[in-house]
């Protein structure tokens, strides 16, 4: 699916964790919106999906990366995260932190201002 759609946010407001299974497609970034919506709602996020997942958040420290297929490193994650309330209280809350700071509205005005000053250089 790729987003959270209303019907699914209680579901995600309320988790404890969100646990985002993606088939790797190098071409194109998929679950980022999911991913990135969840980490603003301080959730920890675990995704089975490396490309682009980087980009937002950092392995261990707001959320966790999963290579896809790997059924054991997956259930671990999700076991520890939902065994250590302490854990998922210090994720949570540094995922909410970057979310917010790489995705705020001025960090988006900054970013496309820089675009049309260079634009001629692209």
């Amino acid at each position: 699916m790729g987003y959270i759609i209303e019907s699914c946010k209680g579901f995600a407001i309320s988790g404890s964790c969100v646990v985002i299974t993606l088939k790797p497609e190098p071409m194109r970034i998929t679950g980022m919106i999911t991913w990135a919506t969840a980490m603003a709602m301080g959730k920890v996020v675990i995704v089975t999906e490396p490309f682009g997942a980087s980009d937002y958040m950092e392995h261990g420290v707001s959320g966790f990366i999963v290579k896809y297929g790997d059924a054991d490193a997956l259930k671990y994650y999700i076991n520890l995260v939902m065994s250590d309330q302490k854990l998922r209280k210090k994720i949570g809350n540094e995922a909410k932190s970057r979310s917010w700071q790489q995705s705020n509205p001025e960090v988006f005005r900054k970013k496309i201002l820089t675009l049309l000053e260079n634009k001629d250089k692209i």
